[in-house]
């Protein structure tokens, strides 16, 4: 199972949040430079303080005069300056307002600024309104004989900050954007260069390539795909490798019994021979053609086992019995080369779980190869025990045994360890590996040991029925 570290999903989400915690922090370095630059000039600033004071003046003259006074000067003021003016009395409380309607929400009174402003003698901020506009606030106290009476507050607009601002605003919406879709582009050319490599691996493979690799770069589920990729590719290149193999020694193997054949064949037709010799002729036609039809057979059998063509009909079944019947059918064999018979075959040896008719089979190959291999006067050891939860038989000869180099490969098909013999010495070179393929269907192993000069052992395990 893919770990979450490793999973494309759990990347995905992480490099989606790193994009937008880079632009995040993009976006406010550049908002912290960008500030600053949109606060007003000091000369300015100043000269907005002076001309609020000199309106201030103004209405300190008319303050305690009618309201309809009051009005009328900052009305003027609003409508000369085209600037929003608000009037408090020293608590906060509103007098007198003209506000631009943008404006009109916006509460800039508080007792910190009556305080600071009294205090100090002017307040100075800068304000964004909900529209589209700056504002440079200026708040200044009213007073009589000295003593504070309220306070003017002024709104200056500023357009152009305000524009600046809102261009920020969409640069702020923009930069993230165009990061993530940087960052996303070079995720996805990352991700899919894997995918890219399987497909030109992929296109290979269809013009016959068997084999190809691409190179496995993680461990997530593109690399797990690639990984997989790989085993197919060689499986398959192996396959076409055994086929070739395959192919080529059937070729092998036909091409001697049918020049045999072919041979007596040419003899029977263009030279007299007499009763006898056609007759010895004619009979080791029909045996070469014997061998063919086994061949043929033995080949059908082990290509429905590489398949998985061929069903087991697996049930707990007597092993002792099995090993007698086919006993019984070589003992004419045994007789006409005078071989000896050692049998070991205890009576309370558990069922196993076999398929009957192809246990006999193995059994078959295995005493079909210790015969043949066996000389005259030699000895088959035939045996059978119970070691853990297997059942373990061997048969054993006396033959010119095999070097140890080559019994790692005794159970390939056509594999022969004299190559010199060919087909000569009989058989079809398939019995050890049909063997080998119905103990593995049968849950068992099979294995050789064997010394030069003094004979082979082949023993298979099956296990015992629970």
């Amino acid at each position: 199972m893919i770990g979450f570290r490793r999973s494309i999903y759990w990347k995905l989400l992480f490099t989606i949040l790193i994009c937008f915690t880079v632009s995040s922090l993009v976006v406010g370095s550049m908002f912290l430079i960008f500030i600053p630059r949109v606060e007003i000039n000091p000369q300015i600033k100043k000269g907005l303080i002076g001309e609020t004071h000199k309106i201030a003046d103004r209405i300190n003259l008319h303050l305690q005069n009618s309201s309809a006074a009051l009005d009328s000067i900052i009305k003027e003021v609003h409508e000369k300056d085209n600037v929003s003016i608000r009037v408090f009395d020293a608590q906060g409380g509103e007098l007198a307002t003209y506000m631009i309607d943008k404006l009109k929400k916006t509460n800039l009174i508080s007792p910190s600024i009556i305080e600071d402003t009294f205090r100090n003698g002017d307040d100075f901020q800068i304000i964004l309104s909900i529209g589209d506009m700056w504002a440079y606030v200026v708040s200044v106290p009213l007073a009589k004989a000295g003593e504070p009476t309220g306070i003017l507050q002024i709104y200056y607009p500023h357009t152009k900050g305000a524009k600046g601002i809102m261009q920020f605003s969409h640069f702020q919406v923009y930069v993230p954007i165009l990061i993530i879709a940087v960052l996303t582009a070079l995720l996805s050319r990352l991700l899919t260069r894997p995918i890219r490599e399987l497909t030109k691996a992929t296109k290979k493979m269809s013009k016959g390539n068997l084999g190809v690799r691409v190179k496995v770069r993680s461990k997530d589920e593109i690399g797990q795909l690639g990984k997989t990729f790989n085993e197919m590719s060689q499986r398959l290149a192996d396959f076409q490798k055994s086929r070739k193999e395959l192919l080529a020694d059937i070729s092998h193997e036909i091409r001697s019994p049918l020049a045999r054949i072919q041979s007596d064949a040419e003899i029977l037709i263009d030279r007299k021979v007499g009763k006898e010799e056609r007759e010895q002729h004619l009979k080791a036609i029909c045996e070469e053609v014997k061998d063919i039809d086994k061949l043929v057979e033995d080949l059908s059998i082990l290509s429905r086992l590489e398949y998985h063509q061929l069903e087991m009909e697996v049930s707990p079944s007597s092993i002792q019995d099995a090993l007698s019947q086919e006993i019984s059918k070589f003992r004419l064999q045994l007789e006409k080369k005078e071989i000896n018979l050692k049998q070991t075959i205890p009576e309370n040896i558990p069922l196993v779980m076999i398929d009957a008719l192809r246990i006999g089979q193995i059994i078959s190959n295995l005493l079909t190869n210790a015969l043949r291999y066996t000389p005259k006067g030699g000895t088959v050891d035939i045996g059978l025990k119970r070691k853990d939860s297997m059942v373990e038989v061997w048969i054993k000869d006396t033959g010119p045994g095999i070097p140890q180099e080559e019994l790692p490969y005794i159970f390939k098909r056509f594999y022969r360890v004299d190559k010199s013999r060919s087909r000569t010495s009989g058989g079809t070179g398939l019995g050890l590996a049909i063997a080998k393929y119905f103990v593995d269907a049968q849950g068992g192993y099979i294995h050789a040991e064997s010394e030069v000069g003094k004979g082979t052992c082949i023993t298979f395990s099956i296990p015992i029925a629970c």
